[in-house]
This record gives C-alpha cells, sequence and structure tokens, in this order.
C-alpha cells in the first residue's frame, strides 16, 4: 500500500474531494462514487458518507492509497499533496 500526506489548509474537506485533490479518480463526483462502491475507508471504518468532513489526524484508504490528513502548520490556505 502507497501512502501520502494531505495538507489541509482549513477546518476540513470532504472526502470525495480529497479523493480528487490526491489523484486517486478525476473528479468529485468519481469520488462519491468510490464511497458508494464501499471502496473509502475512514480510520480504519468503512465511509459511507459521499461528503463526509475529513479533519486533521484522520486517515483515508482507498484504493491502495492511505492518506494522512495533517494540519497546515504555517496557516496557508492552499491544501497540497506531499
Amino acid at each position: 500500500m502507497s501512502k501520502t500526506e494531505f495538507t489541509l489548509d482549513g477546518e476540513y474537506i470532504e472526502v470525495n474531494l480529497l479523493l480528487k485533490l490526491v489523484g486517486i479518480c478525476d473528479s468529485g463526483g468519481a469520488g462519491k462514487m468510490l464511497v458508494a462502491n464501499g471502496e473509502v475507508s475512514v480510520d480504519g471504518v468503512a465511509e459511507t458518507r459521499k461528503t463526509a468532513k475529513i479533519r486533521a489526524g484522520q486517515t483515508v484508504i482507498c484504493g491502495g492509497v492511505e492518506i494522512l490528513v495533517v494540519a497546515d502548520p504555517s496557516g496557508n490556505a492552499d491544501g497540497r499533496v506531499k
């Protein structure tokens, strides 16, 4: 399983958009389909809410990719993948 970090620039990001921004899918709609198909888990629990709010400190797994969501220590407003 590959691992990546996503730096969060606000309070939360919706899971479908997170999947898009890290490159697992091409759109937020495709991210919603991954959730609907049962392919996403958050902190080890299957996620069924297509727009679940993901906050810093949570881990999302989808498609063989583990995403650790971390807070932006500088307070910059530009969510990015490391």
